[in-house]
This record gives structure tokens, sequence and C-alpha cells, in this order.
């Protein structure tokens, strides 16, 4: 993917940040780019810290623009329970 595609997909994203009065964190951000570089990753965090900013505003911008891939956008998501 190239600079400008990553620009273009991540611009909804930090726009939508902005609207809400927030900046994104470096590690958002990160993660924003290992996954438009088609990276896969495991993300820790503490709890509170933006996680599910960083995996779920990326997808969602993913879906959002790419039209062309039949296979779709896919996210796997495993959190523990503690009980």
């Amino acid at each position: 993917m190239t600079p400008s595609e990553v620009h273009r997909l991540h611009a909804p994203v930090k726009a939508w940040f902005q609207q809400q009065g927030w900046t994104p964190q470096a590690f958002q951000e990160e993660v924003w780019e290992a996954f438009a570089r088609g990276q896969d990753g495991l993300l820790q965090a503490p709890t509170g810290s933006g996680k599910t900013y960083a995996a779920m505003g990326h997808v969602l911008s993913a879906a959002a623009v790419s039209k062309r891939s039949s296979r779709g956008v896919k996210l796997v998501w495993v959190a523990p329970l503690r009980a």
C-alpha cells in the first residue's frame, strides 16, 4: 500500500478523532500503519488505553474504502474473561 493510500485510509479515522477532540495515541497509529501494510499482529495494552479504537479504526476504514476485495475485511478479536 502506498503512502497516499495509507493516508486516504486513515483520514476518516483521524477526522473522527479530531471531531471528538481526541488525538490518536502513538501505538494506535502504529497499529493502523501495520494493518495497512498487511501485517498481522498482537495488540496488548492496559485497560482504557484505546485498544478498541486501534483495532476497529483500521478495520472500519478498510471496509469503507476497499470495494475491490471479494474476501472482505477480517478481524479476530480474542479477549480473556476475568470472572
